[in-house]
């Protein structure tokens, strides 16, 4: 997924999401059907680089880029209005992949999640997703005064980079070893469950309040209190009781930081620089956020197997509180005024 992503956001750039995104939901239908039927672990790594692959062209990023062209200077509130709705995605297919592999089989659901992708997926893109790139703005084109080089020198990239990199090597890391951290603790599985739900309602939460209250708050402000809401929820989670109230709390907390994130990673490039490179610049910040989220479950996993569960809480905290300082950095490397990148 990271190694097109980049790629990816130049045709979008230039063309639109129509067909990138209409194209990897029928290739993702049938690699799914595919790993209905494989017996072999070769296979399902194969198939997995494909679909991360298709991947690049189906999750938020070029659902971003397409609201971006399409509402223009309004994209806060369409990225805000999409989020809000996918933000029940986890709610919905997670308790519902559990219980048709429960009922059927993992090759069943395989099936199943193959018809929704062809079924669904596939044709909301072919009849509703622009089929050309929509321009609110009478530049030339954008490829010929785009360069990566160019955004690469300015250094509210390198502190967005950094932002957007940090909380997905903390949010992935820390989540992948949240339960067999809170089962090591003695915290009985259905408090973890029970816990672990409150997650995705508060995204939709967080999400919600920035709809109907931050219209007139800077993307810096909403940006700010968000990432300081991470290190002390982390915090919370480490060192606070281990009931249902608190764990329900913090990971509440973070679930609302969480959905705010997300509609703080599409709505930045958007804001901050010129909108005819969106998807340029939001992959060149979401390459290496995927990249370190990918390395996150490796390296959470080393650090508690080599120094102790305590040392890897510690980073947690700690790669969190350099997410919220990169993202400060950011706002005041911003120049006042102009959008960056203008020609």
């Amino acid at each position: 997924m990271a190694a097109t992503t980049y790629p990816l956001a130049r045709y979008l750039d230039l063309k639109g999401g129509w067909v990138p995104m209409s194209v990897a939901a029928g290739v993702a239908a049938v690699l799914l059907l595919a790993l209905s039927q494989i017996n072999s672990y070769s296979a399902f790594v194969g198939l997995w680089v494909l679909l991360g692959i298709c991947m690049s062209a189906l999750l938020y990023e070029p659902a971003f880029v397409v609201v971006s062209q399409v509402f223009g200077s309004k994209a806060r509130a369409g990225i805000t209005a999409l989020t809000l709705v996918a933000g029940f995605s986890s709610t919905v297919f997670i308790p519902l992949t559990e219980f048709v592999v429960q009922a059927r089989g993992w090759r069943d659901t395989h099936i199943l999640l193959a018809a929704i992708m062809a079924g669904i997926v596939l044709p909301l893109h072919l009849f509703f997703i622009p089929p050309k790139r929509i321009k609110h703005t009478h530049h030339h084109d954008s490829d010929h005064h785009f360069r990566l080089a160019r955004l690469m020198r300015e250094p509210v990239y390198w502190g967005l980079a950094a932002w957007a990199s940090l909380h997905a090597f903390m949010l992935v890391g820390l989540f992948f070893q949240l339960v067999p951290w809170l089962k090591s603790e003695g915290v009985a599985v259905s408090v973890i469950v029970i816990a672990i739900a409150v997650m995705g309602p508060m995204q939709v939460t967080g999400r919600l309040l920035v709809m109907l209250f931050g219209k007139n708050v800077s993307i810096a402000g909403i940006g700010v209190v968000t990432t300081m809401l991470f290190p002390c929820a982390v915090y919370a989670l480490a060192y606070g009781a281990k009931t249902l109230l608190v764990l329900s709390v913090a990971i509440g907390f973070f679930g609302m930081a969480n959905g705010i994130t997300t509609i703080l990673r599409g709505a930045i490039p958007a804001e901050w620089f010129v909108p005819e490179h969106y998807a340029r610049v939001a992959g060149a910040i979401a390459v290496p956020a995927i990249t370190l989220g990918a390395l996150a479950p490796f390296a959470f996993a080393f650090v508690w197997e080599q120094w102790g569960i305590s040392s890897m809480l510690l980073l947690a905290i700690g790669v969190s509180l350099a997410s919220c300082a990169s993202f400060v950095f950011a706002i005041y490397a911003k120049p006042a005024g102009a959008n960056l990148l203008q020609t």
